[in-house]
């Protein structure tokens, strides 16, 4: 197999492990909220998302959310998000109060997702080994042909994959090169 063949099928690998990853059946999905309750009964509390508005230090955040009625159960604070707990009874309510609240800027519902139709907890199956011992998806990709068969023997640009990266930040000033953009045609920098 040639070495560009490789290296092209080594590069495809993990655009397909991130497509496989970020596959998701929304159509059987359900929301759920709220901690687990007994069958029959209503969930006593129900979880929003609520973002906080810049420039605000922690305790200014978590005071706007308590004073309303909200409960902080998780936090990413770089973010400004926190995982606030409400009565369900009142969570329309408390969103509002939320929502207008100048210290917030935004509030939604925590919608979670749960798959149906698979089986619950199936065991993990096992690694499938061929006979030369390693996996099968390394033989698809003829890894006991190439492997140790190339000698770097200088440095190698890497193609990044990536969604949000700002070319002009300090981090990375002087090793990000132009590239190409398949959305907009650009150099891939702005």
């Amino acid at each position: 197999m040639k070495r560009s063949s490789v290296l092209s099928c080594l590069a495809c690998l993990p655009v397909l492990i991130l497509l496989n990853s970020l596959w998701i059946p929304w159509g059987s999905a359900a929301p759920v909220q709220g901690p687990p309750a007994s069958a029959g009964s209503k969930p006593t509390t129900t979880t929003v998302i609520v973002k906080a508005a810049k420039g605000l230090q922690l305790a200014q955040q978590l005071a706007a959310i308590n004073g309303h009625g909200g409960v902080v159960k998780r936090s990413i604070p770089k973010l400004n998000l926190h995982v606030v707990e409400v009565p369900a009874g009142a969570a329309t309510a408390i969103t509002k109060e939320l929502s207008s609240d100048p210290a917030i800027a935004r509030v939604e519902a925590n919608h979670q997702r749960s798959i149906k139709g698979f089986p619950a907890l199936a065991p993990p199956l096992a690694p499938q080994t061929s006979a030369t011992g390693l996996p099968w998806q390394l033989l698809q990709i003829s890894w006991d042909q190439v492997y140790g068969s190339v000698s770097p023997t200088s440095l190698a640009t890497v193609a990044v994959l990536d969604t949000g990266a700002d070319a002009t930040h300090p981090d990375l000033t002087g090793i990000v090169v132009p590239g190409t953009s398949i959305l907009d045609g650009s150099d891939g920098t702005t």
